[in-house]
């Protein structure tokens, strides 16, 4: 449109919508290895960036990336995480919280093993080990977001790393899970420069294990 009429139409102001622009571009490699007959390890690996162009200057909100909740890194409850070593901590985000960026960086690896059956063999109880590392950035500098954008010499201080342990109903027909997670490194974790977190558990505080061990409850496998 732009083209036919010398720039002085485009298809926004023809068809008086707001019209997104942007390209999207996502990759999921998954690996799973079998030990013996009742146990294997899984593995994932995700990126994702989206890139607004011409009048968008950002991604339409369905279509932005998330990270926590019981399909991501688990140590962190869904929209909780990032961007970068951004922390919301208004009682807004508290109640509701909402974080979302440009780009995605995850893997995932998990350790699954059979329990034992009950019912007559009907239902199989399984368990799982897991470590989950990765976060959510902006791609362009976010002022009311400081430490949101994506930084190459910051990636390692930026990757939140959780892990933690599940256990799963197997109904053959499907699968109902419950895995809890504690952070291991936080990007926004002050207490030294690298973000490890493990100093500051406090397994026997209440307090510490309600602000900090997070319970995950799902249908299927997280990947």
């Amino acid at each position: 449109m732009n083209g036919i009429s010398g720039k002085k139409t485009n298809l926004e102001t023809l068809t008086n919508v707001n019209i997104s622009n942007f390209v999207k571009i996502e990759a999921d490699y998954r690996h799973f290895w079998k030990l013996g007959l009742h146990s294997g390890l899984a593995s994932r690996v995700y990126a994702g960036v989206g890139i607004p162009y011409s009048y968008s200057q950002v991604l339409p909100y369905i279509r932005q990336f998330t990270s926590g909740g019981p399909n991501s890194i688990r140590a962190w409850r869904l929209r909780t995480l990032g961007p970068g070593s951004f922390k919301d901590s208004s009682a807004t985000a508290q109640a509701f919280p909402d974080q979302t960026g440009d780009m995605k960086l995850e893997g995932n690896l998990e350790y699954r093993f059979d329990l034992l059956r009950m019912f007559g063999g009907s239902v199989n109880l399984k368990g799982a080990t897991f470590l989950d590392m990765g976060n959510i950035w902006m791609i362009r500098k976010d002022s009311t977001r400081p430490g949101s954008e994506f930084r190459f010499n910051q990636l390692y201080h930026d990757l939140a790393m959780g892990t933690g342990a599940g256990l799963r109903l197997d109904f053959s027909f499907f699968l109902v899970r419950l895995d809890w997670g504690i952070p291991l490194k936080v990007p926004y974790f002050t207490g030294n420069k690298n973000g490890w977190y493990v100093s500051e558990w406090d397994l026997k505080d209440s307090r510490w294990r309600r602000e900090n061990i997070i319970w995950n409850i799902a249908i299927g496998y997280p990947f």
